[in-house]
């Protein structure tokens, strides 16, 4: 536009409220305070809008009203998880966010925000923890950030999880893990046995498994009070045990393997040392295999939960050993080991209960597995509306082939007769052994 223009419209517009026009010359603009400020340039913030509602992936875009997982923070505050009130963590929270909005914040801007809120850095990390247990996409930017900053801050647990997270989805080459790493390296050379266990796993992912097997049995002989703020993140000395046994199969002792599991699990009560004896040394007819079970998904291990629904409804792990089908002499699944009498409906109650808690761990455990079975039972009792949607939620996992689910839907929920559970487990069946027919 034109400063010939720009005169005119401003001689326009105040016309109607002056005798003359205030403005007979463009190079007035600078000495009039009412428009001394005006730009035709965006404002910082819309810019920055807009670029967040270009950018960022959908599902991800910050609601302008947030709304905090509420009942989960009330539930780790009496519990005693949550060191300060749930209305105090929603403030610190939105405080964090506003903080975090455009650029990831610097480490001073990070310890004044926890001293104007009166929180220390695992306070940070544990929100963080408590809005990925809440399973909304929209939370996990900012778990991520609140981790982040809780690790430049050295918090332990907040460094733990951020590395244990990278190994398990392949980035630890990514930019924002060299910090945590070279802090984990600095807990490891202090004692920290948590931290010696994920250093121990690096090292043998390295290509160093004795140096790896040295470090994590120097681990398991720690004391367990040497070292704070693992609870947050389940990562323990326990686990020491179960990596341990790893390690000493990977290097073909076995028997040491067993050994370390039992004394992991009978002596120190670890829970993943449970799952593994259990699932690696127990047959599913054994007694001690439900007990084990029952601990080990009792203390939150989503793997253990899907195989005890596995169990109560009458499927065998798939590493378990079974009586040769008589048709064609394979494997099959179906075998019955219950060492406790329960009717039908009481085993298809119990295996619903223990899917809904697999789908409570979003990032672990076998999820979309656990979906194809919670819908199957959903079905069978009926609830068709409930499993359609239970089932769609496997429908971008290949868990059985590309069109596995397709098909079960059309099978299982393109009907309204009813179907009894034994006939969706045929046809579960079909899926697993490759034998789906053209509906």
């Amino acid at each position: 536009m034109s400063s010939r223009r720009v005169a005119q419209l401003l001689t326009i517009h105040t016309y109607h409220t002056h005798p003359r026009p205030l403005l007979t010359n463009v190079h007035c603009l600078r000495l009039v305070p009412s428009v001394r400020h005006a730009s035709l340039r965006r404002s910082p913030k819309v810019k920055h809008a807009e670029w967040d509602r270009k950018h960022q992936p959908a599902g991800q875009q910050r609601s302008p009203q947030k709304i905090w997982p509420t009942e989960l923070l009330y539930v780790a505050y009496q519990a005693g998880g949550l060191p300060i009130y749930p209305v105090f963590a929603e403030a610190a929270l939105e405080a964090f966010e506003t903080l975090t909005k455009y650029n990831r914040p610097s480490r001073s801007a990070v310890q004044k925000l926890c001293q104007e809120h009166e929180i220390q850095p695992m306070t940070l990390t544990i929100l963080a923890q408590i809005l990925l247990r809440a399973g909304d996409p929209g939370h996990f930017p900012l778990a991520r950030e609140l981790l982040q900053a809780a690790s430049e801050l050295e918090d332990e647990a907040a460094t733990i999880t951020l590395v244990s997270h990278a190994v398990q989805t392949d980035r630890m080459r990514h930019p924002d893990i060299v910090a945590p790493r070279a802090h984990l390296g600095r807990l490891a050379a202090a004692g920290n046995p948590a931290a010696m266990v994920l250093q121990a796993e690096l090292l043998a992912a390295q290509g160093h498994p004795r140096q790896a097997l040295l470090l994590c049995e120097a681990a398991v002989r720690k004391d367990t009070d040497a070292y704070t703020g693992a609870e947050a993140v389940g990562a323990t000395k326990q686990k020491a045990w179960s990596t341990l046994a790893k390690l000493r199969k990977q290097q073909g002792d076995a028997e040491g393997a067993q050994v370390a599991l039992e004394q992991g699990a009978l002596e120190h009560d670890d829970p993943w040392a449970y799952y593994y004896l259990a699932n690696t040394y127990r047959a599913p007819a054994d007694p001690d295999y439900l007990l084990f079970m029952l601990k080990a998904a009792a203390a939150g291990i989503p793997d253990a939960a899907h195989k005890l629904g596995r169990y109560y409804l009458g499927l065998a792990p798939p590493s378990s050993s079974a009586a040769p089908d008589e048709r064609d002499g394979r494997t099959r699944r179906g075998a019955a080991f219950f060492t406790v009498r329960y009717t039908e409906r009481e085993k298809q109650l119990l295996a619903m209960e223990w899917f809904s808690v697999s789908l409570e761990y979003p990032k672990f455990g076998n999820l979309d597995e656990s979906r194809v079975f919670l819908a199957l039972l959903l079905r069978g009792q009926g609830d068709r509306e409930k499993g359609r949607a239970v089932l769609r939620g496997a429908m971008d996992s290949d868990v059985y082939g590309p069109n596995a689910v397709p098909w079960l839907l059309e099978r299982w929920f393109g009907t309204r007769d009813f179907l009894t559970v034994e006939f969706l487990t045929r046809d579960l069946e079909k899926v697993i052994y490759g034998e789906m027919e053209e509906v």
